[in-house]
């Protein structure tokens, strides 16, 4: 039984909804999902609400265009708060404070309810009588009252980029299951990271995007590699090679390590590609060309990998071209097979002339 199957089971005795945050973080696959899904001739009886930052592309379409394709949609814009009502809220949060704080309150938090409360919260505790209202100054005030395990924990949390277990956050950052969860609870109540439990499988997160860019960007250049490096192998250690190999060559590669987010990639690749996310093992074995270090029949059966992917994904001409460039330096009976198969996807995806011409 199909997954559209299984849902029409439950569509049939429940009220279907769907809740998806952060659906500009989807990959093709995903979205070549949600289509099957969304877009079948017999409509699937599902509310589909999901997030999405409109800043955020898809290649040569915005992602909300894609998804307003699957199906009927409608569009619910959550903007900033008006000047004059940002204002007044930050009046009612500090009735007590003179006017052009309140404007400076007001303007930092730029129309985000959240900000202006946490703000307001920092002047109320704030023991210096003229403390900052900027949203840097009061973040640099809660890490500077932060014990050494919490600021490290915090770190670790940032240059991750999203939640991540709590176990792995331990072994990144070094410290045992118990201390991590005392800087997490230190961290909690310092309104700079968010847990949904305390077992090493619940996770973590800064409590705002703001927060992990803050932290994030005053990370000096040795420092963060060194956090990479920790997060690649806390990753590897607990498993993620299976769970979430993206995450895991990200982070190598960034670390550095070319080689060793090339091997990462190579295997995800070919798991990816035993699942049928065609366009995610092409990603995949697009970073293993670019990283690692191969001899020409490495090589060469990387590129075939790869245009294999291209060609399950339906990107015929990209296959054609990754073809060509395993051709190169083959011994005869090899070069004529992957020119027989560019030609085969130049033409089959309305290339003739190229086709004819390869």
């Amino acid at each position: 039984m199909c997954i559209r199957d299984r849902f029409l089971r439950v569509a049939k005795r429940r009220r279907l909804i769907w809740a998806i945050d952060d659906l500009q973080w989807t990959d093709a696959d995903s979205l070549d999902l949600l289509r099957e899904l969304l877009a079948h001739e017999d409509a699937l009886p599902v509310l589909l609400v999901a997030t999405v930052r409109p800043a955020e592309t898809a290649p040569g379409r915005t992602l909300l265009q894609r998804i307003e394709a699957l199906a009927p949609t409608e569009r619910v814009h959550l903007g900033d708060l008006p000047p004059q009502d940002a204002r007044a809220l930050a009046e009612q949060l500090l009735p007590d404070r003179a006017p052009g704080v309140l404007d400076a309150l007001a303007e930092e938090a730029g129309g985000h309810p959240l900000f202006l409360h946490e703000l307001a919260r920092h002047l109320l505790t704030a023991e210096e009588t003229h403390a900052g209202v900027t949203l840097d100054e009061m973040l640099d005030a809660r890490m500077g009252r932060l014990t050494p395990e919490a600021h490290a924990l915090l770190q670790v949390v940032a240059v991750f980029g999203g939640p991540l277990t709590q176990e792995v956050a331990a072994l990144a950052a070094g410290m045992s299951l118990a201390d991590e969860a005392r800087a997490a609870r230190d961290l909690r109540a310092a309104t700079l990271a968010r847990t949904d439990g305390v077992h090493r499988s619940d996770r973590i997160v800064t409590f705002h995007d703001r927060v992990r860019e803050h932290v994030a960007g005053h990370l000096a250049g040795d420092r963060r590699r060194e956090i990479h490096e920790h997060l690649a192998l806390a990753l590897e250690q607990t498993g993620a090679a299976e769970r979430d190999p993206k995450t895991l060559v990200r982070h190598a590669r960034a670390a550095g390590q070319g080689e060793q987010a090339a091997t990462y990639a190579r295997t995800a690749a070919r798991r990816a590609a035993d699942a049928l996310a065609c366009n995610l093992a092409a990603e995949f074995d697009e970073t293993a060309l670019e990283l690692g270090s191969y001899d020409e029949e490495g090589q060469r059966k990387l590129r075939l990998d790869y245009a294999e992917a291209l060609v399950h994904a339906g990107r015929g001409p990209e296959a054609a071209e990754m073809y060509k460039a395993a051709a190169e330096g083959a011994e005869p009976a090899v070069r004529l097979r992957c020119q027989r198969q560019a030609a085969d996807q130049w033409i089959v995806t309305g290339h003739i002339k190229r086709g004819l011409e390869t």
